[in-house]
């Protein structure tokens, strides 16, 4: 998975605050599921989460993808982020 960490099954650190971009439980046809049931740690690191570059993240629970707010709040963080990691 592209953008991701890679720390498969760590949704937290001991104080709460995700450190890694939880993987999701599977793909079919490319598209990411994920039927566990929601962790506020999971929903933190998909919808508001600095650390991630990805705009689309996959969804917290269902198939497909989500959008990771952190980065329309903040536009030119975005952007900035792009031009010096490439």
């Amino acid at each position: 998975m592209t953008g991701s960490t890679g720390h498969k099954g760590q949704d937290s650190e001991p104080d709460g605050h995700s450190e890694a971009v939880p993987d999701p439980q599977g793909k079919v046809a490319g598209v990411p599921y994920d039927f566990r049931r929601p962790t506020m740690a999971r929903n933190r690191a998909r919808y508001w989460n600095a650390d991630d570059r990805r705009i689309f993240t996959p969804k917290v629970l269902g198939a497909g993808w989500d959008i990771n707010a952190f980065w329309l709040a903040h536009p030119l963080r975005y952007l900035r982020s792009r031009r010096r990691n490439t």
